[in-house]
């Protein structure tokens, strides 16, 4: 009887302890490791441009890599496949229209879209003109 309780309350403190982890791994705000902005996330935010709106939410993915030698590189910035150039790119675009905006770090870049993008990319998605 003793050894059920103590089974038990063994049991009890290790639920306790896994939805405590949970909640801390599983609850991320938008702005902590996401790779994503979504729409919904663009709507009332007081930004002109998708630089502006990035470097408020996301400013991991505007940081340049640094390469041997010194030199330092930003990632791509696509408009669907469309290369646009660097991170500057994003000061022209308007917040009005962008279904989603996705990083993709130098790895997951490469393998999705060549092995040129060794900086990552920054892919932004817009609905189409009507």
């Amino acid at each position: 009887m003793l050894r059920r309780r103590f089974v038990a309350g063994i049991g009890i403190v290790l639920a306790a302890g896994c939805s405590g982890a949970m909640q801390q791994g599983g609850s991320t705000s938008p702005q902590e490791n996401s790779s994503v902005i979504s729409a919904a996330e663009l709507k009332g935010t007081p930004y002109d441009n998708l630089y502006d709106l990035i470097q408020a939410r996301r400013p991991r993915w505007l940081q340049p890599r640094v390469f041997s030698g010194g030199r330092r590189a930003t990632p791509e910035v696509l408009m669907g496949s469309r290369e646009l150039g660097g991170t500057d790119a994003l000061r022209e675009i308007p917040l009005t229209g962008i279904l989603e905006v996705r990083y993709y770090d130098p790895t997951s870049a490469q393998a999705m879209f060549g092995p040129e993008h060794t900086n990552g990319v920054i892919q932004v998605r817009s609905r189409p003109s009507p």
